[in-house]
């Protein structure tokens, strides 16, 4: 779950830096997985005028825009349909990483036109999902020059939390404040909830038919309202936790959502036909939703329905009949409490996976339903305006609490660890448990609290498990402790994967020294006075090594020496440089002379090349768990490696995972090799983990038909294939499986300066078989792509 910090700071009020918080949510349980700024995202991109747009002389689709960026006017070449005079756009200047794809924008010429930029669409800045291939468009009060991310308020730094299922009252920027308010690093402010003035009389009536399904339900109709785009505040509060704004009405029920945890629904009242009523549906009822389907229902499935059919999967999704636009003027304002079981089973048989389900399942506080419809009524008036009816009621909210007997002394029985009953009583007070004598009862926010052992849990967590003090286990008998060093286990987890990976593909594995002689440390990037050795045991072994390269190539010389053919080797170690954490990091290279494949009586024997180390290190990617698609190819080797006949592996344009091509003749020269050799450098330490290892996904096959089509371009001598091959890939990700290059040509009929390369891309549906007006669709966005990223062209 997402959350903003800003936002967090609305509820708790506190002056504690950005970092101590992620710090405390770690010792309380509620584990940071990632975090982001967004304005670093978004540091560079700025706001720009479009003074004047034409068409491009060379391509209908494209046009070439004249653009103000503050500073000075220059040209960009948009393919955008929306492109015209006088729009604010948001404006990517060269040498730019965009966001989407990490590819860098260079100065270049599109179709024999130049463009010095990019007017970036929210899909390209990962704000959307899909941008329909129209660039953003901003108000005309916008400023020019201003960075984007300052001018959306998005300094804003967003968490990514694991939180687990028994912690639903976490699922909610509230419920995560209450939280570390209980440790003491701030002030829970009081939710307020509003006593709101009836001027309308108009009601709805509810009937629920299935009341162990619904215990409770209540709403109420307000009349009047205007909706239209949600203010930019609340647009932003939604994007910075990934969700799309869409209207005022459905940005504050999802405002709701995030803030409070109250999952709540709004229905155009003039599309409801009598009465509602929460019913079992009928088995084969059918079902159109909100996302365009439609669900073919079960007996037992809890629905919302009116005396026209039905209009909500309650829980779950609404219905598309009843849906809010922006002609929508009356609406009713529904707040509920559903069984956890019975949506859960709904939505499983369904496969409708919702941000209402996914909390209603787990279980949300029932004493919120109707404070929460007070404060969404709020809104709806603060923002769309309108006039208000009473609230409808019907059901009983269910009883959570529980009253458990409690003696502090469980807390060092169970834990080991002694904390003073006034200590331990402040805590449970402050996540509010309510304390009377022996007695604790839980609040109705937490369905998970069961026992006194929970209890002992929610105050050792709050006092931060790394106070716990480390007790060494009474050893049994004169048998030896077991002894696992959980943290050596998981670093060695990736070595050894490698290992087996890269003695499965023909290497075999060497050992050398970690020093090495200062030359030719130098040679490799090293030699820094700091790692050389004060007293070596030999002049030759002086220095750390900078990279594991130089051994392995003194091994090749010694194994030719003695005339063993085509030895190829790897090494895992660690590396040394003044410039890395620590000075040092763990790496895994290898190196291959000769012949990769042996003579055959159905081929002939072949040499080995930097292609073959390439793909050995893009699977090796994979294996390690880490998507070999996501790295982008680049030029700029060290200067051990061939110029001409190398590559860098880097993930966006800053960070650098690896090198692979031929080694130098220079270099090689050095070892008294007059053969060529091939390697790879891959820095282990620096691959990022799996966001969430334990939660593996299943391996999806498709049951359609899978389309090929082939696409040859013609584009610069300069840009690489790898290029081309990443703008086609993100033309369509989830559609697209692979691109596979299988030409390049430069000679007759193709300029000089020009080269054709020719690739083809499988495309694999997930949900239904492509038709012919779907893969032109797809075929035209990869033309388009490409054109608008290399500057290619597509040969005729």
């Amino acid at each position: 779950m997402k959350i903003s910090l800003a936002w967090l700071r609305t509820y708790l009020n506190t002056s504690t830096p950005d970092e101590e918080i992620i710090q405390r949510l770690n010792q309380i349980g509620l584990v940071v997985d990632s975090f982001e700024n967004l304005g670093e995202r978004l540091k560079g991109f700025r706001i720009a005028e479009v003074l004047e747009v034409k068409r491009h002389p060379n391509a209908d689709r494209l046009s070439v825009c004249r653009v103000n960026t503050g500073q000075e006017e220059i040209q960009v070449v948009c393919g955008a349909s929306n492109a015209k005079t006088g729009m604010k756009a948001v404006l990517a200047r060269v040498g730019m990483s965009i966001p989407a794809n990490g590819l860098v924008l260079k100065h270049t010429m599109i179709r024999d036109v130049e463009s010095m930029g990019m007017l970036c669409s929210g899909q390209e800045l990962l704000l959307e999902e899909d941008s329909g291939g129209k660039i953003i468009e901003l108000p005309d009060d916008a400023p020019v020059g201003e960075e984007y991310a300052t001018y959306l308020g998005l300094c804003d730094t967003v968490l990514d939390l694991e939180i687990g299922p028994n912690r639903s009252d976490c699922f909610s920027h509230y419920g995560v404040a209450r939280d570390l308010a209980a440790t003491g690093i701030g002030t829970l402010l009081k939710l307020d909830v509003p006593k709101l003035s009836e001027n309308l009389s108009d009601t709805m009536k509810v009937t629920i038919k299935n009341s162990e399904s619904c215990p409770f339900f209540s709403g109420r109709i307000i009349k009047g309202v205007k909706n239209g785009p949600s203010p930019m505040w609340l647009q932003q509060r939604l994007k910075a936790v990934g969700l799309r704004p869409i209207s005022a009405l459905v940005d504050i029920t999802n405002f709701m959502l995030m803030a409070w945890g109250r999952p709540m629904h709004v229905f155009d009242l003039d599309k409801i036909n009598g009465h509602l009523e929460l019913r079992s549906a009928v088995k084969g009822e059918t079902f159109k939703a909100l996302d365009g389907k439609d669900y073919v229902l079960d007996q037992g499935m809890l629905v919302i329905a009116d005396e026209s059919g039905l209009q909500s999967l309650a829980g779950i999704i609404g219905g598309e009949a009843s849906g809010c636009t922006v002609e929508t003027t009356n609406v009713f304002l529904e707040s509920a409490y559903f069984n956890p079981t019975a949506i859960s089973t709904t939505g499983r048989a369904l496969s409708v996976l919702s941000e209402s389900r996914y909390r209603f399942e787990r279980g949300v506080d029932p004493s919120m339903v109707l404070p929460g419809l007070e404060l969404a009524t709020q809104m709806i008036l603060e923002i769309c305006g309108g006039k208000v009816g009473p609230v409808v009621k019907t059901g009983e909210l269910p009883i959570i609490e529980r009253k458990i007997k409690f003696n502090t002394k469980r807390v060092q029985e169970l834990t080991g660890v002694s904390i003073e009953t006034k200590t331990s009583h402040a805590i449970l007070s402050n996540l509010g448990f309510h304390l009377e004598n022996d007695h604790v009862t839980s609040p109705s926010w937490r369905h998970d609290i069961e026992g006194d052992a929970d209890l002992v849990e929610e105050i050792v967590r709050i006092v931060g498990y790394d106070h716990i003090p480390f007790t060494d286990l009474p050893k049994k008998n004169n048998d030896e402790a077991l002894k696992t060093d959980i943290s050596a286990v998981i670093g060695e987890e990736r070595p050894w994967t490698a290992r087996k990976f890269l003695a499965n593909c023909g290497y075999h594995e060497v050992t050398t020294w970690s020093f090495i002689k200062p030359e030719i440390a130098k040679a490799f990037g090293g030699g820094e006075e700091e790692l050389t050795l004060v007293n070596p045991i030999s002049a030759d072994l002086s220095t750390m090594r900078p990279s594991l390269v130089p051994n392995m190539l003194e091994a090749v010389r010694r194994n030719l020496d003695r005339h063993l053919e085509d030895p190829a080797f790897f090494e895992i170690g660690p590396i040394f440089s003044v410039n890395y954490d620590q000075k040092q990091k763990k790496s895994v290279s290898g190196v291959w002379t000769g012949k990769r494949q042996m003579m055959h009586w159905q081929m002939p024997a072949r040499e080995v090349d930097c292609f073959d180390v390439k793909a050995d290190l893009l699977k090796l990617l994979d294996v390690l768990e880490f998507d070999s698609t996501k790295i982008q190819i680049a030029d700029g080797a060290p200067r051990w490696y061939h110029p001409g006949r190398s590559g860098v592996l880097k993930l966006g344009p800053k960070q650098t995972l690896g090198y692979f091509g031929d080694f130098h003749p220079s270099i090689l020269k050095r070892f008294d090799i007059q053969e060529k050799v091939v390697g790879f450098e891959l820095f282990l330490s620096d691959i990022p983990l799996p966001k969430n290892v334990s939660n593996k996904r299943n391996l999806k096959l498709s049951s359609y038909q899978p389309v090929e089509r082939d696409f040859a371009f013609l584009l610069d001598k300069n840009v690489p294939a790898s290029e081309i091959i990443k703008a086609a890939r993100s033309a369509d990700p989830t559609l697209i499986s692979s691109v596979i290059l299988f030409d390049v040509y430069e000679g007759k009929n193709i300029p000089p300066e020009k080269k054709s390369i020719a690739f083809k891309v499988r495309l694999e549906p997930m949900e239904a078989t492509l038709t012919d007006a779907q893969i032109m669709e797809v075929s035209d966005k990869i033309i388009k792509v490409i054109e608008q990223m290399t500057g290619g062209h597509l040969r005729q």
